[in-house]
Formats: structure tokens, sequence, C-alpha cells
């Protein structure tokens, strides 16, 4: 390969977390596909194992990849973690681009629990990883999660407030339900190990919602 094209440099593709992740590839859709796949494979050992106990070695081994391919597509081992957080960050405003369509309030939050407690299974690992690896993420990224989390706690509030505008819900608080409705998520990705003993997701998710609709609910 030429000298110039092994010069390090900026990928565009993806959103701008990503964009700023060093490169010796010049092909954007390849470096894309490339950084996913090693995400993926390394999330897992990050679980298991946590970040720093992790080493790229064993991350290569689990891709079947020498260390110099992972490094051809990554700068560091920091930035499979910004890759893993920028992930979850786009998943949560997809959710939010579609669960909260249905204008009625009862089966809006319906709905969109059950959308929430779906989402936070399949990116389980990302949820413990964020939680429990902060410190190995950089501060801005973190503060882009926050974000899109204070985004997601304002929806299912908006759709709470009004219900109880249209004399749905009666709810005193409806920042501090919305919390709790967010939390339900989180909460089956942190204690899946043990609830998923007893129940599956569906019956988590009927079960959660059955509750939380029964305090909620007008009843006149």
């Amino acid at each position: 390969m030429p000298r110039k094209e092994q010069t390090l440099r900026n990928t565009t593709t993806g959103a701008s977390t990503e964009a700023a992740i060093r490169t010796m590839s010049n092909d954007d859709n390849l470096v894309h596909e490339r950084r996913q796949f090693i995400a993926g494979r390394a999330l897992p050992l990050f679980v298991r194992q946590g970040f720093n106990r992790t080493s790229v070695r064993e991350i290569s081994q689990a891709c079947d990849m020498s260390i110099g391919a992972v490094y051809h597509y990554l700068g560091s081992k920091d930035d499979i973690g910004l890759l893993v957080a920028e992930q979850m960050r786009r998943e949560m405003i997809e959710f939010m681009n579609h669960a909260f369509e249905d204008p009625r309030p009862v089966e809006s939050l319906r709905s969109s629990i059950a959308e929430w407690c779906r989402l936070c299974d399949r990116l389980k690992d990302n949820v413990l990883f964020l939680y429990r690896e902060p410190r190995n993420i950089k501060e801005a990224v973190q503060k882009r999660i926050a974000e899109v989390d204070e985004q997601c706690i304002s929806m299912f509030d908006k759709v709470l407030t009004m219900g109880v505008e249209a004399g749905v819900f009666k709810i005193a608080n409806t920042r501090l339900f919305a919390l709790n409705v967010y939390v339900l998520g989180n909460m089956w990705a942190f204690g899946r190990w043990y609830v998923g003993k007893f129940m599956t997701l569906d019956e988590y998710i009927e079960f959660q919602t059955d509750a939380l609709l029964s305090s909620a609910l007008n009843r006149r």
C-alpha cells in the first residue's frame, strides 16, 4: 500500500462520535462494518471481565483477527467503549422517533413501555457497560448519553401529562412517574439474571405495565 494511504485519518461514516476515531483505511463503509463487528465481540468480554481487565489481544482473538487488524480500524481500546456508548445513543434516538406515535395516552404508554423494555433487553450488555464503566467513556460522550436519557424521560412525561390533561391519568408528579417508567427497562437489563429465572420478558412487561397503569388511571 502506498505510504500516503497509510496516513491516519478520520472516517466520516456513522455518527460524529465515530468520525473522531482514527483509522488507517480509506473505505468508510468497511471501517464502519469492521468497527461494529469488533465492538460486538468485545462487549461481552467487557461485561464479563471488566473493561480494564480485557486486553486487545483477547478482543482480537474473539474477533479472529490479528491485533494489527484491530488497530487498523481503531486507535485504541477506549474507542471500542465509545462505539458501545454510541450504539446505545443511536438506538434510543430511533426508539423515540417512532415509539410515541399513538395519540391515545393509555395505548401510547403501554406500547412505549413494551418497546423500551425490549430495547433494553436487546442492548442489555450496552446498558450494563455504560453503568459499570463510566470512567472508561469520555466525558463528552457521557454527556451525549445523558442528554438522550433526559429526552427519553421527557417523552414518557409528555405522554403522562397528555393523559392527565385528558382526565385519563391521575398522577401527582408526572416527571417522577416518567423516571419510574424509564428505570423499568434498565432494571430488566440489570436484574435479568434473577428475574429471568421465574419470568419471561413478555411477562415482565405485562406485569410492570399493569402495575403502572393501575396506579396511574383515573378511577372516577
